[in-house]
Parts: C-alpha cells; sequence; structure tokens
C-alpha cells in the first residue's frame, strides 16, 4: 500500500530518537507508547482530545494528505465523515481506536512511576515531572488557567498571562 511506502522514514526518526542521550525536541508528534524512549530527559505536554474531536479531525486532516486518499477510497471512507466515523470507532483503521492511544498512554504512567506522569487517573501519586497533560476542551474553555499550568511547568517566572492570552486569541483570529 502506497501508505506504507511514505512512513519508512518514521522508523529512522524513532530510531535516532532512541538513541539520543540528550534531550529531543518534538514539535507535534503522535508518538505511541511502545516508541517512547525511556530514558527520556525532557519534559512533554501531552494534549488529549475527545474521541468525537479526534474522528472530526482526523478525517478533514487525511483528506488533505495525498498518499492517504487511495486507503480511504479503498475503505469507502474518503467522502463520508459518518462512514469514516464508524469504520474508527469498529477498530478497523490502521492506528487502532481513537480512545486506546489516550487509555495506553495512561496504562504507561501506571507502569512507569519513575517518569512521573501526571494523567488524569485516580492516583493521586503522580506527580508533574516530565509530562504535563492537557485536555484540548479545557485549553478552549479556559485558556488563562491552562497557560497558567504550562508556564508553571515549563518554570516560566514573571509572564504577562494576560498579553499571553490576547496573543493566543489574536493567533486564532488571524489563521480564519
Amino acid at each position: 500500500m502506497e501508505f506504507n511506502k511514505n512512513t519508512e522514514f518514521l522508523e529512522e526518526q524513532l530510531t535516532a530518537i532512541r538513541g539520543h542521550e540528550g534531550q529531543v525536541h518534538t514539535t507535534h508528534s503522535h508518538l505511541d507508547v511502545g516508541n517512547f524512549p525511556l530514558g527520556h530527559k525532557g519534559k512533554i505536554i501531552f494534549i488529549e482530545r475527545d474521541t468525537p474531536a479526534v474522528v472530526v479531525s482526523a478525517y478533514h486532516f487525511m483528506k488533505k494528505l495525498p498518499f492517504l486518499h487511495a486507503y480511504l477510497k479503498q475503505h469507502d471512507i474518503f467522502d463520508d465523515l459518518q462512514k469514516f466515523a464508524r469504520f474508527m470507532f469498529e477498530g478497523k483503521h490502521f492506528f487502532g481506536m481513537p480512545q486506546d492511544y489516550n487509555k495506553e498512554w495512561k496504562a504507561f504512567a501506571k507502569e512507569h512511576p519513575e517518569l512521573k506522569i501526571e494523567c488524569k487517573i485516580k492516583n493521586p501519586s503522580f506527580t508533574t515531572k516530565i509530562i504535563l497533560v492537557f485536555k484540548f476542551e479545557e485549553i478552549i474553555a479556559d485558556k488563562p488557567k491552562e497557560i497558567s499550568r504550562l508556564l508553571k511547568f515549563l518554570e516560566i517566572e514573571n509572564a504577562d498571562l494576560a498579553k499571553i492570552v490576547e496573543d493566543v486569541i489574536q493567533f486564532k483570529t488571524k489563521k480564519k
């Protein structure tokens, strides 16, 4: 399948991440827990989304990627969001069921307490050190609160929160 040809570069990137001794900086990643380097030295911001929002976002994103068109058409999910959603919720999509991704990370957090991952799970022993978990919908609903959490996590002091929130809102407005 054409999709596999376009993902070969990922193996090279994952090999480099696993072998790197210092901090690894990525701006965006859908790295699954099986590829997470346990010797990671740095901070990660993990943003989870509600499953229906993931499906809608994935649908529109994948339609923009020409190399995925054949896959989407082969499964008759190219022109119909409802069919695409059903296909994903039945676990037929090549990356599995959308809600499993967050579940896997939460299970990983329990299995690796040495990483001190903060997840929204009922276990108060987890503390924020390496990974800060945000829920996308909560960021949208309360930008000042969530940006404050981010600044604290990144150890940024004396930041002008009102200015940051204003800049975020203006950036979103300019994108439209």
